[in-house]
C-alpha cells in the first residue's frame, strides 16, 4: 500500500512546493500590466486612480453597512425576546394556585404536571422556549420536556 502513498506524496509535494511560485510569478505579471497601462498617459492614470478609488470606498461601505446591519438586527431580537420574556413572567405570575417559587419534590404529580402543561401553552402562545429558574440560578421548570431538567443548573452541557 505504501508504495502506491509514496509516488503520490512525492506528486503533491511538488505541486504545494510550486504554488508559491506561481502566485509570485501571476502578481509580478500582474503589477507589470497594471504599471503599463497605469504609465500610458494622464487619462488612464485618473481612471485608474477613480476605479481604485472607488473599490476601496465601496469596500469600506459594505463592511461598515454589514455591522451596522448586524448589530440593528442581534439590537431588534434581543428586545423581541426580552418583550417576550416579560410578557411570559407576567402570565406566570397570573396563574392562579400555581407557586412558581415552591417547585419541590413535595409538589404532587397533579400539580407538576399541571404546571407543565402550563409551560407548553404559554411556550406554544409567544412561540418561545420556556424555562423557570430560582433565586440560585437552578431550573425549576422548562417548556422543553427532554433538553433540561428541573433541578439542575442554568448551564447547557
Amino acid at each position: 500500500m505504501s508504495t502506491y502513498l509514496r509516488p503520490a506524496g512525492e506528486k503533491t509535494g511538488a505541486v504545494i512546493r510550486a504554488v508559491p511560485r506561481l502566485v509570485r510569478r501571476t502578481g509580478r505579471r500582474i503589477k507589470r500590466l497594471v504599471r503599463e497601462q497605469f504609465n500610458k498617459n494622464i487619462y488612464t492614470k485618473i481612471l485608474f486612480t477613480n476605479v481604485i478609488t472607488f473599490v476601496v470606498v465601496l469596500t469600506a461601505l459594505a463592511a461598515l453597512s454589514n455591522f451596522a446591519v448586524k448589530q440593528a438586527t442581534y439590537d431588534q431580537i434581543q428586545q423581541e425576546l426580552l418583550r417576550k420574556a416579560k410578557r411570559v413572567n407576567f402570565a406566570l405570575l397570573q396563574q392562579p394556585n400555581q407557586e412558581w417559587n415552591a417547585w419541590s419534590d413535595e409538589s404532587t404529580e397533579n400539580e407538576t404536571r399541571d404546571r407543565q402543561e402550563t409551560l407548553k401553552f404559554l411556550s406554544d402562545i409567544f412561540d418561545a422556549r420556556i424555562t423557570v429558574f430560582d433565586m440560585e440560578g437552578n431550573i425549576v421548570g422548562t417548556s422543553a420536556e427532554q433538553e433540561l431538567v428541573p433541578g439542575s443548573t442554568g448551564t447547557l452541557p
